[in-house]
């Protein structure tokens, strides 16, 4: 029997009445699972069945490339036989804790093989990573719920390799551990009556999947060094630990997990009394003793001593190393490979918490024209400020010197600086946004931001990430500047929020080549360039007033302030400028509109009184 696959359930019947709802809500899910660890994993949600009667293979869902191959995968008779006959009572279990030794014979395992067969061989250039769940029995069919994510990034993430521990299936890396645990949910959600008929794939959130996934990691890593038989969370033990601080000073050493026996560790100090890792005070306690050199040795029950680790130790299966890095942070490695960082409790990929290929190029569309060196700045700062482990958020805008004294009533200015990493750990330390030009200089810190009501924000996000929407996009709207936030939550995730659509703003200029000047070519242009520097500020003074004009509440010292700044530029009010002042002043209404413009007017005349 050939492999016949569609993508639509209008072509071929449907497997199950709710199949379309459980793909749905699996794709959502996997979506914001996997969106949390990297948003270049790109979830997408496959189902494959075998109609045991027919011998018939269905796929739902992916690119038609897979859905409709006609590259054919057989399914034999015997085979079709076989899975009519099995029991799936055997396989309802999370699949993390199948034993591939008993049931490798199985036909399940051989159908669900033959799926993998079939999405691998379909997949263009093998540019998806396929992973499926067990297969259930729903009905006539049995059935497979298939994730894709992209294969180069899931390279990137390749943790230690398989373990040589004999009947147990060893998660080796966050990635792989979160995988398993998505697998699972769906497993168990198929095995439901009418699955997919609920409204969500899972009622928990999709953090604690991840710290689900994540305490499953510790827990199979535990068994690469062959200690097994302790009722310890390792991963609620760690995460207690790095929240202790002793004597007020935050956790930093290391600790090693490892056999006692183990010929790559030396034992400097063993204690006679050990201390459990339930007793987190105790071993935060100790943990003021270790270093890099000198670490906690552990037997992922209790802590036996202090010791040496030799310089192969990285190379040498059976040996799990966790780093506590600060206050409620900590890194867990095993065969010299970072498998997983814990900041405020939430689990994270190792490597850069943003994508610095998204951000360079938002960054270059957003302010056109900008220097490479100047993105290279922008990158250091928003690396650094992901690192604040209470959250945080820079904002770049073309108008920072301005949003700067605008917003002076709620935010902290600084004289213009070029932060350096140091400066930039201590400036987002406070609540409150970083305002940033695109060149790099500070002009705020501590600022609250505004801004309008947006059909982007995010309910189910927090009060830090919906300000950025708003204030992103009403930069772009109402003051026509060009603006790019970077947003730390508390949890460790990191939000880059770009502008929709074209800002009216002036464009960040491209530095010109150097030529040759004579002394009244360089006279011309220092004139040229500061009448152009006046006109822009006339413009940006002008885009003020009309935004106060249309605030639901009128700021009264800052109007009063760009009517000054706008006085002493009177010699650059050419007719337009005066002509939109007019607009502004017919807004602000009687009173201060009539008196704003016979200030300006008369300022105005006094010159052209005065140049006769």
């Amino acid at each position: 029997m050939s492999l016949m696959a569609t993508s639509s359930d209008r072509k071929r019947p449907k497997m199950w009445e709710y199949q379309s709802h459980f793909r749905a809500s699996a794709t959502t899910a996997a979506q914001e699972v996997f969106g949390r660890l990297d948003e270049n994993l790109r979830p997408e949600i496959v189902l494959l069945g075998i109609d045991v009667d027919s011998g018939e293979i269905t796929v739902a869902g992916g690119p038609e490339v897979i859905s409709e191959s006609t590259d054919t995968v057989e399914v034999g008779d015997e085979l079709r036989l076989r899975l009519q006959k099995a029991e799936f009572g055997e396989l309802q279990k999370p699949l993390t804790r199948l034993d591939a030794h008993e049931l490798r014979d199985s036909p399940i395992f051989e159908a669900r093989n033959l799926f993998v067969e079939h999405l691998e061989r379909n997949t263009p250039d093998h540019e998806r990573a396929w992973y499926l769940s067990v297969p259930v029995r729903i009905g006539t069919y049995v059935i497979s719920a298939a994730i894709g994510l992209d294969r180069e990034i899931v390279i990137g993430y390749s943790g230690i390799g398989e373990s040589d521990a004999p009947s147990y299936d060893i998660t080796h890396s966050l990635l792989n551990a979160v995988i398993f645990e998505f697998l699972n949910t769906c497993h168990a959600v198929l095995l439901e009556p009418d699955p997919g008929s609920r409204l969500t794939l899972y009622s928990r959130e999709h953090t604690e999947l991840i710290r689900g996934a994540a305490n499953q990691l510790m827990f199979k890593l535990t068994y690469r060094t062959r200690q097994w038989g302790y009722p310890v969370s390792l991963f609620d033990a760690c995460n207690a630990i790095s929240a202790l601080s002793y004597e007020g000073e935050p956790g930093i050493g290391t600790m090693v997990v490892a056999q006692r026996e183990r010929v790559n560790v030396d034992v400097v100090v063993e204690l006679l009394t050990r201390v459990g890792l339930t007793d987190h005070r105790g071993t935060r306690k100790l943990l003021e003793m270790a270093t890099e050199q000198m670490c906690l040795l552990s037997d992922a029950g209790y802590i036996y001593g202090l010791g040496r680790c030799s310089q192969q130790e990285g190379e040498v299966n059976g040996m799990v190393r966790i780093d506590f890095t600060g206050h409620y942070a900590w890194e867990v490695s095993c065969n010299g490979r970072s498998l997983m960082r814990v900041i405020n409790g939430h689990p994270q990929l190792p490597g850069k918490p943003i994508n610095e290929t998204k951000f360079r190029k938002e960054i270059a569309e957003t302010f056109v024209g900008i220097a490479t060196q100047e993105v290279d700045h922008l990158w250091e700062i928003a690396l650094e400020a992901s690192r604040q482990q209470h959250g945080t958020m820079i904002v770049v805008s073309t108008g920072a010197r301005f949003e700067a004294e605008r917003l002076g009533s709620q935010c902290i200015r600084t004289r213009p600086m070029t932060p350096s990493r140091d400066v930039v750990r201590t400036i987002t330390s406070i609540d409150g946004a970083v305002l940033l030009s695109p060149d790099g200089t500070c002009h705020a810190i501590g600022v609250i931001l505004d801004g309008l009501s947006t059909t982007d924000g995010n309910p189910m996000r927090g009060s830090r990430y919906n300000s950025a929407v708003r204030y992103v996009e009403t930069s772009r709207r109402q003051f026509g500047y060009g603006a790019y936030a970077i947003v730390v939550s508390e949890d460790g995730m990191v939000d880059l929020i770009a502008q929709t659509g074209d800002w009216r703003g002036a464009e960040t200029p491209k530095q010109p080549v150097e030529q040759p000047e004579s002394p009244e070519e360089k006279e011309d242009e220092r004139s040229g360039s500061v009448d152009a520097d006046m006109a822009v500020q006339v413009s940006e003074e002008l885009l003020t007033l009309r935004r106060l004009a249309c605030a639901e509440r009128i700021e009264h010292p800052v109007v009063h302030r760009s009517l000054r700044r706008l006085e002493l530029l009177r010699d650059h009010l050419d007719p337009d400028a005066i002509a939109e002042l007019r607009r502004i002043g017919r807004l602000f209404g009687p009173g201060l509109g009539e008196e704003m413009m016979a200030q300006i007017e008369g300022a105005v005349r006094r010159e052209q009184n005065q140049s006769r």
